[in-house]
């Protein structure tokens, strides 16, 4: 299916092309997201193409950072030992994408022009492979006899056990808008809203560490993110 949306991408684009080419630019972008409770990062730079005043395309690569914290037991209130568990990851990847960009002139004030902007992307994540930690730490509850309160004890060694996701390539599909200001001549600054479908923990989710299952402690599956951008453009007339 994605294959399909990028071919058609590509033809739409090159059908804009009929028209002559107005430009070209280079962008630099930071986009994050916060999946979950952890923050996913995608800094990006492209080479675009200005069709025509309302419509380019862009082709990018950029580097894909994401990772997950977090901590568990199974301490009951009746329980003497227990264990506790910390899951922990980070990896970054390359992404190579492919955008089309439209946008329609707002206003104008103070000499600087508005233009308000929608941006659908193809992502390729070059590789899903990312390795999962879990430290496990067990404990022997008691409690302290003058003050009452609970004590806990390390007992053991740490256990220590990981697993390292497969390797695969993927695409994804997002959509974002905002707005872009002119700040003088061929330099624009964007910042901009948006979602996408992209998973970074799809192929680990149905998987376990020495008997603790992932799926309810790993984020979800797609995320908000927020973009701001500077925009050189060079006209060629």
């Amino acid at each position: 299916m994605m294959k399909r949306i990028t071919f058609s991408f590509l033809l739409f684009s090159m059908a804009i092309s009929v028209s002559a080419i107005n430009g070209f630019g280079i962008d630099g972008n930071l986009v994050a997201g916060l999946n979950g409770d952890e923050m996913v990062y995608n800094p990006s730079i492209d080479g675009r193409i200005q069709w025509n005043d309302y419509f380019s395309s862009s082709l990018g690569i950029g580097l894909l950072n994401s990772g997950v914290k977090d901590i568990w037991s199974n301490e009951t209130e009746t329980s003497s030992t227990f264990t506790t568990y910390r899951l922990s990851s980070n990896s970054t990847t390359p992404t190579l994408h492919l955008s089309l960009r439209g946008q329609v002139f707002l206003f104008e004030t103070h000499g600087f022009p508005f233009y308000l902007y929608a941006e659908p992307k193809i992502t390729f994540v070059t590789s899903s492979s990312r390795k999962l930690n879990l430290n496990e730490l067990s404990y022997e509850k008691g409690t302290n006899p003058q003050t009452g309160e609970n004590t806990y004890t390390l007992t053991g060694e740490p256990v220590y056990n990981y697993i390292t996701s497969p390797n695969h390539q993927d695409f994804y599909g997002s959509l974002s808008g905002g707005i872009s200001v002119e700040l003088k001549d061929n330099v624009e600054l964007a910042l901009g809203y948006g979602y996408t479908n992209i998973d970074v923990f799809k192929y680990v989710r149905d998987k376990s560490i020495n008997g603790s299952a992932l799926q309810n402690h790993l984020p979800g599956a797609g995320f908000q993110l927020i973009s701001i951008g500077i925009r050189v453009n060079y006209s060629v007339e």
